[in-house]
């Protein structure tokens, strides 16, 4: 078989996708037994990780698929690019707030853990050793959801092009 096309209207589990998903499973064992790979993965746990690709292909091929539009028509290729280029942006977005309050949340647990640590040691930071404490609880307390992200108006000016 020289290049096997998917059925995408179906699942992973349609007589031609599970054909298609062996072959590969079939061919991923016979490279790694005639290469002598250093690690071989079961089947069954090959056959998962081709599973889950082909699931994740299937979604993004169902997001590119024309939706009928507010006026009962079907959206144009410019409106479907629109959709995918909006939501895309949307999804990066919420990916970096997500690692900047992740990030601000270490950053104020290492700087917590470190003031307390240096006022337990000391002699003369007996007195507000108990607040430095109480901040640290406070911040393990909202966890990292609990951190601002203060997301900025740069983007690096990025454009995408489907």
């Amino acid at each position: 078989m020289d290049s096997p096309t998917f059925d995408l209207t179906q699942g992973y589990s349609s007589p031609w996708n599970s054909f298609i998903i062996d072959h590969l499973l079939d061919e991923f064992q016979r490279r790694g037994n005639e290469e002598h790979w250093p690690v071989m993965k079961s089947n069954d746990y090959m056959l998962e990780i081709l599973r889950e690709r082909y699931r994740r292909l299937h979604t993004t091929w169902r997001k590119a698929q024309p939706r009928i539009t507010t006026k009962g028509t079907v959206e144009t290729s410019a409106e479907i690019e629109e959709r995918l280029v909006v939501e895309r942006t949307r999804v990066l977005k919420e990916g970096r707030q997500t690692t900047r309050r992740r990030n601000k949340y270490q950053r104020r647990c290492a700087v917590l853990e470190h003031m307390v640590a240096l006022k337990k040691d000391s002699t003369n930071g007996e007195g507000d050793l108990c607040a430095w404490q109480w901040l640290l609880q406070l911040i393990h307390t909202l966890g990292k959801h609990g951190m601002s992200s203060e997301d900025s108006d740069i983007d690096n000016n990025v454009m995408t092009i489907l």
